[in-house]
């Protein structure tokens, strides 16, 4: 009646909502026959999709995409402050915030894809690379989720992907579970002389026209082509040529084949006998010839009717002996190779 009553409050129980325990990012097998092993575009990408936990001067996040090369510099790459790994190989995945201590590279591919694996390569000299490496997965770049391998006899554990083993090559790190994701972390775990990374992510394509697809791709407006130092590709991409190039080097770049045909041991779809180079090497038309995978593109012809250089951009190419000769200092750092397994 005077407007006061006594309240006795019982405390409750919390229980976390089905969605905090339930992995925020799908995975699904794979369906037999289907890898969905094609690049979704990393080199295509805004500066504003590359992101990282720190970087040194010259080596920002989006010096990432794959085959990329600044030719003021020696060491390519993006490249984390030296502090920031000092202490590596971790123990553990940490990245399960942004205030994580260990370095990271992260990439907004704008959208999702189904993920199946990234290509990694070092930083191109004084043998700097990342040997091995965690990856983590994110839809709103705020929750993220650490792939883990799913052993038949233990819990699930995050897994440690093999890197790169030499500072130049390309390494294929293929997922056993597509993964549904727009953003991807790869946090480095070992790493050989410092941390120098280049990446591009693989998976099942479908925003650019020159993947494979069973649609004719799009043809390349006129008086546009190809950039200098760039290879134009039969389905009318653009990727890296001459010495420091992607042709020939044994991925399909474009997406379509054409920066690997003729490469190697590949037969000819013209002649009548198969080419008979080795790895490695491009294989001229009849009447035939070897010549180094670093000459096609290059500017100068060097098979006998200059077939190296079809489909080249023909402009001012940037050759090896073009390229700094003075080393960017760099701390360095050789511990010891990780080990595949994780226990938990």
């Amino acid at each position: 009646e005077n407007g006061t009553m006594t309240v006795t409050v019982t405390p409750g129980i919390m229980t976390p909502k089905p969605e905090d325990i339930t992995p925020v990012v799908p995975t699904y097998p794979f369906l037999p026959g289907d890898e969905c092993w094609v690049p979704l575009g990393v080199q295509t990408l805004p500066v504003s999709s590359f992101t990282a936990s720190s970087h040194q001067e010259g080596h920002p996040p989006e010096a990432a995409r794959l085959h990329g090369w600044d030719p003021r510099r020696d060491l390519q790459g993006w490249s984390p402050q030296p502090e920031e790994y000092k202490d590596l190989p971790q123990k553990r995945p940490e990245g399960q915030s942004v205030n994580t201590q260990s370095p990271y590279i992260q990439i907004d591919l704008l959208k999702p894809y189904n993920i199946t694996g990234v290509l990694t390569q070092g930083g191109g000299v004084f043998g700097t690379f990342v040997s091995s490496f965690y990856l983590e997965f994110s839809h709103d770049g705020k929750r993220w989720f650490t792939y883990k391998e799913l052993p038949s006899d233990a819990p699930p554990r995050a897994k440690v992907f093999l890197g790169n083993h030499d500072d130049r090559g390309v390494t294929e790190s293929r997922l056993d579970r597509i993964v549904s994701s727009q953003f991807v972390r790869l946090l480095p775990h070992d790493f050989q002389n410092g941390i120098y990374l280049r990446l591009e992510i693989m998976g099942c394509g479908d925003g650019h026209h020159w993947l494979t697809s069973p649609t004719a791709p799009s043809p390349v407006t006129p008086g546009e082509g190809c950039r200098e130092k760039e290879f134009q590709c039969d389905n009318g991409r653009c990727v890296p040529a001459g010495s420091v190039g992607v042709v020939c080097d044994g991925v399909s770049d474009c997406g379509d084949g054409s920066d690997e045909k003729y490469c190697g041991t590949q037969p000819s779809s013209t002649a009548t006998s198969p080419r008979s180079c080795p790895a490695g090497h491009f294989s001229c038309p009849p009447p035939g010839g070897c010549i180094e995978a670093d000459s096609r593109c290059d500017g100068i012809p060097n098979c006998p009717k200059g077939e190296d250089e079809n489909g080249c951009h023909l402009h001012d190419f940037t050759t090896q002996s073009d390229r700094p000769q003075t080393p960017t200092p760099s701390p360095l750092k050789t511990p010891s190779m990780a080990a595949v397994t994780l226990s938990t």
